[in-house]
């Protein structure tokens, strides 16, 4: 198979999610723009740009290096190692901020609302355990 139509197929296949993901962002803007006040509009923004810096965090990278090496390797090896890995991590960081969302909520300006750290830390999880 030429090696382009091979990377065309493979970036569809694997990017098709992230692509799907942000155009729904980009079209549900104008709902939440007149929907919700500027205030509340703020917060959701905020955490966006939490979810992007904390997902690198509960991932490390694992979903590029599970891709690289699941094709050369033992396969059943190397998801078992990387699956435990990404779990044990997510399970462990997602707990401390539920224990802890009190705290951080407050450090966020956002006392009245920890339940607000609670959903972000549920949002982050899902989606690193998805990423494999």
């Amino acid at each position: 198979m030429n090696p382009i139509k091979k990377l065309a197929s493979q970036t569809a296949v694997y990017g098709l999610s992230t692509i799907l993901g942000r155009m729904f962002n980009y079209l549900l803007v104008p709902i939440y723009t007149r929907i919700f006040v500027p205030e509340v509009y703020g917060v959701v923004t905020e955490f966006y740009a939490y979810i992007a810096f904390f997902i690198v965090i509960y991932t490390y990278g694992m979903e590029t290096a599970f891709f690289r090496f699941i094709s050369k390797e033992n396969k059943k090896g190397v998801y078992g190692t990387s699956i435990v890995s990404v779990f044990s991590t997510t399970l462990l960081l997602s707990a401390l901020l539920c224990i802890f969302s009190q705290p951080i909520a407050s450090i966020l300006q956002y006392p009245n609302h920890s339940e607000y750290v609670i959903y972000f830390a549920l949002i982050v999880a899902l989606d690193a355990l998805s990423a494999l």
